[in-house]
Parts: C-alpha cells; structure tokens; sequence
C-alpha cells in the first residue's frame, strides 16, 4: 500500500479539522538577510520574507536557534533574502549553522534561487542536509521576473552541477506558473533533472499577492494540471512533492486532488478532506511537521 505524507512545517499558520499541528515550532525558516532582498522578484517582493524568522549576523542565529530549540525545534530551513548574484549569504553563517546543527541534532536545509562555487563551498562547510534550488528553464523569467539580468537557463543547470560535484544533495523546486502564469518553461527545467541525481522534486504554483507585479495574474489550471501529469510520467519512480505554494481555494483542491491521482508522495499544507481522500484512495497517510523535502529522512 502506497504511503503519502502530509506536511505541515511551521512557517505559516496552519490547521483543518484532519491536521492539527503543534504551537510549537517544529520545523522553522530562517531568513539570513532578514526582510531585504537585493533581487525584489516580481512574484514576492520581500512579501515571503515578512513571515519568517529573521537575523542578520551568526551571533542572532545562535541565540534564535536555543531560543527556538527550547521549544522543541528540530529543523531549519535557512533561506533568504537573496544577493545579486541569485545566493543566499550562507558563507557568512557556514561554521554558525555547522556548530548549531550538531549541538542540538538538527535538520537543516537551505534555500537558493542559484549555486555558485562559493555557496557550494560553504553548504559543505555548513554540512546542511539539503539544498533546495529553483529551477528555471527560460532566460525570460530569469531576468524578468527574478531580475538575474545576467544569468541564463544554462546558469541553472550549472548550479545543479555545482551542487552535485560537491557533494551536496539536492530537492530541486519549479515554480509552475513563474512567467507571468504562463506554463511553458517548466518543461525545460524538467529535463535538467534527466541525467542527474536528486533526493526530491518539489512542485509549486505561483501564488498571486498583494502589492506585487504578479498580483492580478491568473492561474492556468488546465496547464498546471497537464504539467503536473508530465513531472510524474517523466520520473516514475522520484519521490514528488507538491509543496507549500499552490494557489488557494477550489485551485489548491484541484491540485492536491490530482497529486493523489498521480502518486505523488507528499502534500504540503493539505486542504481540508484531502487526508480524509487520501485514505479513501488507499493511501496510509503519515503526517509530520517537518519540511515535505525530508521525505527520505521521514521514518
């Protein structure tokens, strides 16, 4: 019987009458840059920091870390705030998040949008446990919309070579709808992964917000869905995670519903009667406060 896990980290407030979650922080984001971001990407605008844990120096991560530990926090996600060059500052925080790691028996990933050798280097001294990176299949988007004038698609999948000549393993994510709701080079960014290792793909959909470039664009549904299909056609046997960013309302049940259609193995943030669905399917159903790319670490 095929196992489904249902996700739900704290780092935004959660609860359906099927998932009720701990007040406690299990499993956190931490933003290195605090609430500034060199890139203002057309589709966040600092608005996803906002809602995060924020430091600037290794002196605030430690003392946030004990602070949350405390509490029974067992992993982090560090993230950004992103520099100009499409990284976040973790050399500035590698031996901090190494010490922090080991001292409490954390999870840690980290969040990127590229990987340089620089960051490569210092996600192997931090010794995270995962480097999440957003694939991008077009220059478009890229400069547009995450305003890396400079970079092109081929400086994707350099970053996913980066990361794996160092040794680092990766949870990829596509963000299904980044070209102004256009669903296209999702595709490409698919077939960077191919030929190469990685622990999980997250999929996510863009999320229009307030007081963004994005916040009038409209979903396709029927292409989301389609893509979807195609991420699990391609990789059969990967483990497939529809994660945090979905949408909302009857979008997110759409969605939702046809990741349990096609097998995928985690569902983040399930909407209310998903995990009832789930079961009706067949599924045994585990959930967890952790992040959904864990799944391997996931007993």
């Amino acid at each position: 019987m095929k196992q489904i896990i249902f996700s739900s980290p704290h780092i935004k407030r959660y609860e359906t009458d099927e998932f009720r979650p701990s007040t406690e922080p299990r499993f956190v984001a931490v933003s290195l840059r605090g609430s500034e971001c060199h890139l203002q990407c057309d589709h966040c605008r600092t608005r996803m920091l906002k809602a995060l844990y924020q430091v600037k120096t290794p002196e605030q991560l430690e003392t946030l870390t004990a602070r949350l530990v405390s509490r029974g926090c067992k992993g982090l996600l560090v993230t950004g705030g992103c520099d100009s060059d499409g990284t976040i500052p973790l050399g500035a925080f590698a031996e901090q998040i190494c010490e922090i790691k080991h001292r409490y028996g954390l999870r840690i990933a980290t969040h990127t949008k590229m990987v340089t050798e620089s960051f490569a280097s210092a996600a192997v001294r931090a010794d995270v446990d995962l480097v999440m990176c957003d694939l991008v299949g077009a220059d478009a988007p890229l400069r547009s919309v995450y305003h890396l004038v400079d970079h092109s698609a081929e400086d994707v999948e350099k970053s996913l070579d980066i990361s794996l000549k160092h040794g680092l393993k990766l949870a990829p994510h596509i963000l299904i709808g980044i070209d102004y709701g256009k669903v296209e080079s999702e595709y490409r960014a698919l077939e960077m992964l191919k030929h190469r290792d990685f622990e999980v793909l997250a999929l996510v959909v863009l999320t229009p917000l307030r007081h963004t470039p994005m916040a009038e664009c409209s979903i396709d549904r029927d292409g989301v869905l389609r893509f979807l299909e195609h991420a699990r056609e391609q990789f059969p046997q990967a483990r497939l995670t529809l994660g945090c960013a979905k949408t909302w309302g009857k979008l997110q049940r759409c969605f939702e519903e046809k990741a349990l259609e096609l097998g995928y193995d985690a569902i983040a943030y399930p909407s209310e009667g998903i995990i009832q669905l789930a079961r009706q399917m067949g599924y045994t159903v585990k959930l967890t406060e952790s992040c959904c790319a864990f799944l391997g670490m996931i007993g």
